[in-house]
């Protein structure tokens, strides 16, 4: 698979190291959109977390402040964590940013929850995981969402015909997956959405099985006619394997998580993506830069998008 034939985007975590300002944290990931639309990727995501040592939890409320520095990427979350959300909500919120940013807005949703049992319930009153599993209460928000996103659901209401706003596209929707968990990609077949499968959060042996699955079963949708696969992992790009090695072995003493990683020089980097890719036959990738800090995630990217052009 060529460097030409591979469509590169970013997702951002907002990692905040010890000691490291959130508002400049905020501001840098604002910032790194016109950085990022400028070398050439073709999207820009936000993931939600609410752990403290992420510089934001509420993903959709940063994309405006990016889109007004940028007029080409696309912007979107990956993603919402629908299990703690009310569909309806979500939906106003992201057909309102479609119609403000049109043909630029992905509304990602994920099925994580949040370790801290409190912080659940803070998101989600009287929220039971076991519960909320035994009623397939993740399945519900995502399909009644996608109506919603849609405007397929007719309110027998005068003032509740359609969804706010009324008569506007339809934002673009990706189902996110990772490891050994099928759901989404099931969902995302049978209501025909985007699927972008995560080698970041878990073991990836069964990635290529499930995307393939995602691929012969996917029902065509008003919005989507053909199936759209992304694949996303961890990117440590620096100058030398030594210094991305440095990198990697700071961000573990800082218990992050980090999955599958991609790391050392630019051209190592760019081989190992392009290997991703052919192995799980996929055109588009979505980079997980993680560094100690904001500044390096650009001079990183950087470097690796030169040896992309």
């Amino acid at each position: 698979m060529g460097n030409n034939t591979v469509t590169l985007s970013v997702l951002e975590f907002g990692y905040l190291g010890p000691n490291q300002d959130a508002r400049l944290r905020l501001q840098a990931v604002v910032d790194h959109g016109p950085v990022f639309e400028a070398m050439g990727f073709h999207r820009y995501w936000l993931a939600e977390h609410h752990e403290a040592h992420f510089a934001f939890a509420v993903p959709e409320l940063m994309i405006p402040a990016i889109a007004a520095k940028t007029s080409t990427i696309r912007l979107g979350t990956a993603g919402v964590l629908m299990q703690f959300h009310s569909p309806l909500r979500i939906a106003e919120s992201f057909r309102m940013l479609e119609a403000l940013y049109p043909d630029r807005i992905d509304c990602g949703v994920a099925s994580g929850v949040t370790a801290h049992v409190e912080v659940r319930k803070d998101l989600y009153p009287d929220f039971d995981l076991d519960r909320a599993i035994r009623d397939r209460q993740y399945t519900q928000h995502v399909e009644r969402l996608i109506t919603l996103l849609r405007d397929e659901a007719h309110y027998d209401h005068r003032h509740y015909r359609s969804v706010s706003p009324a008569r506007q596209a339809s934002p673009a929707i990706t189902l996110l997956g990772a490891a050994r968990g099928k759901g989404n990609q099931i969902l995302a077949s049978r209501h025909g959405t985007a699927f972008c499968y995560s080698l970041a959060h878990g073991p990836s042996e069964q990635g290529p099985a499930i995307c393939q699955r995602y691929r012969e079963n996917f029902q065509a949708s008003k919005t989507l006619q053909e199936p759209k696969l992304l694949i996303a992992a961890t990117v440590i790009c620096a100058e030398t394997n030594a210094k991305a090695v440095e990198y990697l072995n700071y961000l573990k003493a800082m218990n992050q998580t980090v999955g599958t990683v991609i790391m050392g020089n630019p051209r190592l980097c760019r081989d190992k993506i392009l290997q991703l890719c052919e192995q799980f036959q996929c055109h588009d990738f979505v980079i997980i830069p993680m560094y100690p800090k904001a500044h390096q995630v650009t001079e990183g990217m950087e470097r690796l998008m030169e040896t992309f052009s």
